[in-house]
């Protein structure tokens, strides 16, 4: 097989593995790991290594920590998940380019539109949904309104119309979901976009008459949700993870307590109420990895979040944004440690490293 024909194929292995994230990790692991494959056969003749240090420095530190765990085989297959950092190798030797990144997140955007709407249609919004098989079934609307908006920052002015479509479909998904941060995503990128994009006052009216409908029939079905969010036990359960996780992490500083080890020292920190049940969600990317891998881990992620903001700024404030989305999200809950989320994380901030070089 030659050159062209063998970067055209992994071109489209690649697009055939970011499309089939939110269909099936199973399906989406096996193309990675033929991903992989094709892309070590051709590594000796690419010298790239050292352009990407944080990327080999972060995953470095990982396996270390995860090798001196209590039980390193547990950390191990808990860490396995960053394994997808190492689709920059793919991208950086096929050349992955801006304007196939750009095609796919179109592809990308009609997918999960397809999939919101099918959800929307049929009701899917219940523990039962099996449409949505790398995601909590009941926050949907979270990710159409995350990647929904964060990829349009990327697309061409061609697809107005279809933003006002993404605008619809989010605000009926807060309607079914009442996703808080969906809603505050809604309200603060909305001016963005229509600013960034200049749509005409007709188009601009329809969309706030929608945003006022939609927030009424939400503040008068739900109104605690977002006006007495004291009495809100999703927020108060959050606030108590997070205590207990930096208590953790001030006892484990060093190397944390060791990947997928929150259980072994659960009941030591876990208020009274809570040791009838596992949390070893901590709702939060930043004070999970604190907790797992301590401040080295942390340290090394960190370096890695500043070199991929920094490529992104040098090649578009659009890209810079579209990488603060999903770091602020990852404040509130987990993306770094969410099967589908953490390969969307690796996947854009490859491309962007990759593209920020040339």
């Amino acid at each position: 097989m030659n050159k062209d024909r063998l970067s055209q194929v992994s071109k489209s292995l690649i697009i055939l593995w970011f499309l089939s994230i939110p269909l099936s990790i199973t399906l989406a692991d096996t193309l990675f790991t033929i991903l992989i494959f094709l892309s070590l056969f051709k590594i000796k003749s690419s010298g790239f290594l050292k352009n990407y240090w944080p990327t080999w420095l972060f995953l470095s530190v990982i396996i270390i920590i995860s090798l001196f765990a209590p039980d390193s085989l547990l950390a191990l297959k808990r860490s396995k998940r960053f394994l997808s950092f190492l689709i920059i190798i793919p991208i950086s030797i096929f050349d992955f380019s801006i304007n196939d990144f750009k095609k796919l997140s179109l592809m990308f955007l009609v997918e999960i539109l397809v999939l919101e709407i099918i959800s929307i249609v049929f009701k899917n919004y219940d523990q039962s949904s099996r449409l949505y098989m790398a995601i909590h079934p009941l926050h949907p609307g979270l990710f159409g309104s995350l990647m929904g908006f964060a990829i349009l920052n990327v697309l061409s002015k061609n697809v107005k119309y279809l933003k006002l479509l993404v605008i619809v479909i989010l605000l009926f998904g807060i309607y079914k979901t009442q996703s808080r941060i969906t809603f505050i995503l809604l309200v603060f990128l909305l001016p963005y976009i229509l600013y960034k994009n200049k749509l005409n006052y007709k188009i601009i009216s329809g969309i706030l008459v929608l945003m006022i409908f939609f927030i009424i029939m939400i503040l008068i079905s739900r109104y605690k949700l977002y006006i007495n969010t004291i009495d809100d036990p999703s927020l108060k359960m959050r606030f108590i993870l997070w205590k207990m996780g930096l208590m953790m992490f001030l006892d484990n500083w060093l190397w944390g307590v060791g990947p997928g080890h929150i259980e072994s020292v659960y009941n030591k920190y876990a208020f009274d109420w809570l040791k009838t049940s596992l949390w070893d969600d901590l709702h939060s990317d930043y004070i999970q990895i604190l907790v797992e891998y301590g401040i080295i881990g942390f340290l090394s992620y960190i370096s890695y979040i500043f070199f991929t903001l920094k490529c992104s700024y040098k090649l578009s404030c659009n890209y810079f944004l579209l990488l603060i989305f999903i770091l602020l999200c990852g404040c509130f809950q987990l993306m770094l440690f969410s099967s589908l989320f953490n390969r969307i994380i690796a996947f854009v901030s490859g491309v962007i490293i990759y593209c920020s070089s040339d």
